[in-house]
């Protein structure tokens, strides 16, 4: 069985070192699967493609980097962008006759396209609503054409896909209920976790709070960006009321590509000296230590009438590592069960009278005896492996039932 793999990002983007190879690597483990193209958007010309991924050697795999074509204009730059993807999708497709193409989020246009033309079936994994999120940020308009094409190509592949794979149930269930989509084409698989490399790891604690001179304070970590589906700079400023909520003086690790000046600067302005936090941009494969080395977990992603949809990566990872997470409400499925379970507490960010009371609610999951075993025992049965192979068991199965579309 020949697949293609279309992803959004470059191959080295942390999101696609996060989530986009646990994927890959499950569907080379198939032995029914004897070759993957894989496709990604690069940022740069000139990165190179990848001569090994998988875990599988005897799964052939072939790294097709797409590079980014200029123009004076932005908008012709992404028409130009779109019929560079779709022309080399078409080359290679026609090539080697894949028989299933899997689009990550919003490359699912794309598939529609080859499904056009060659009749090949395509599923999107990581499917949301990538046209309502950037509106509900204010980072489009509603009349903006990027907003008016992306919501329209959503719409298509609602009908055109094999299947559709959210991250949330909340967003299938609204998918089946009220849109009408049948849950024959629908499945769930929340936003994966190595749960190898996310671990408790009291060495690396040890180490890391040595270093960055923590001491005995209580240690708060953010991992992400800022701006767009995340919050704006602005609301580190909730970590002032956390403080006070909690009682006592707090370490603050904000790990992010963001403008490290300007952290600092809002960091200051919320009355944290510098000998109270850290800021900078680290590999991905050292997160882990940083996340053993805090004692609490925030969330920035912006709250809104479409955060139920989605499956925010760092969450999982959090958990992995038994970090309870101080998050926004409405955000994923874990909106509905996060304080119930004890792994942590909800408040608007911009409520400070709110965090002060969150604060207060995390104290005993912060003073109890085994709560870091507890809550990653918790994020490993929402965030494991397990859903990941069951659906793309059932969609190869599916597939292998079905005469190929080249036969």
């Amino acid at each position: 069985m020949r697949l293609f793999f279309l992803s959004p990002w470059p191959a080295t983007d942390p999101l696609t070192l996060s989530t986009v190879y646990a994927h890959i690597d499950q569907l080379a483990c198939d032995p029914r699967v004897s070759s993957i193209d894989y496709f990604t958007l690069e940022r740069f010309v000139g990165n190179q493609p990848l001569r090994h991924l998988l875990s599988r050697s005897d799964t052939y795999f072939r790294h097709h980097p797409i590079y980014p074509t200029q123009a004076s204009w932005p908008g012709l730059s992404r028409l130009r962008q779109h019929r560079l993807i779709n022309r080399v999708l078409h080359a290679v497709a026609y090539a080697w006759q894949p028989d299933l193409v899997i689009c990550r989020g919003t490359t699912g246009i794309f598939g529609d396209q080859l499904k056009c033309s060659f009749g090949i079936p395509y599923v999107v994994e990581s499917f949301e609503p990538h046209a309502h999120y950037m509106l509900q940020t204010g980072t489009w308009e509603r009349w903006d054409p990027k907003f008016l094409v992306q919501r329209r190509w959503e719409e298509r592949v609602k009908r055109t896909a094999e299947a559709l794979i959210t991250v949330s149930q909340g967003y299938a269930r609204h998918l089946q209920k009220p849109e009408g989509i049948s849950p024959d084409r629908l499945y769930t698989v929340p936003c994966w976790v190595n749960s190898e490399r996310f671990r408790i790891d009291p060495a690396a604690r040890s180490s890391m709070r040595q270093r960055l001179g923590i001491g005995d304070r209580l240690a708060v970590v953010y991992v992400g960006k800022f701006g767009g589906i995340y919050s704006p700079l602005r609301e580190l400023e909730m970590l002032h009321p956390l403080q006070q909520g909690l009682g006592q003086r707090l370490f603050v690790m904000v790990i992010t590509s963001a403008d490290a000046t300007a952290v600092r600067l809002q960091l200051r302005q919320a009355k944290f000296r510098e000998d109270q936090f850290f800021v900078d941009c680290v590999p991905h494969d050292q997160v882990n230590a940083y996340l053993n080395a805090a004692d609490l977990a925030l969330s920035f992603i912006n709250s809104g009438p479409w955060s139920f949809a989605c499956s925010a990566i760092k969450h999982g990872e959090y958990w992995a590592c038994g970090l309870p997470l101080l998050m926004p409400p409405g955000v994923g499925d874990e909106a509905s069960w996060l304080e119930s379970e004890r792994a942590g507490a909800i408040a608007p960010f911009n409520d400070h009278h709110a965090i002060s009371a969150a604060a207060k609610r995390l104290l005993p999951i912060l003073t109890e005896t085994g709560h870091r075993q507890r809550i990653r025992k918790i994020g490993l049965r929402e965030r494991g492996v397990e859903p990941l192979h069951r659906v793309y068991q059932l969609l190869l199965d599916n597939l292998s039932a079905t005469p190929p579309p080249n036969s």
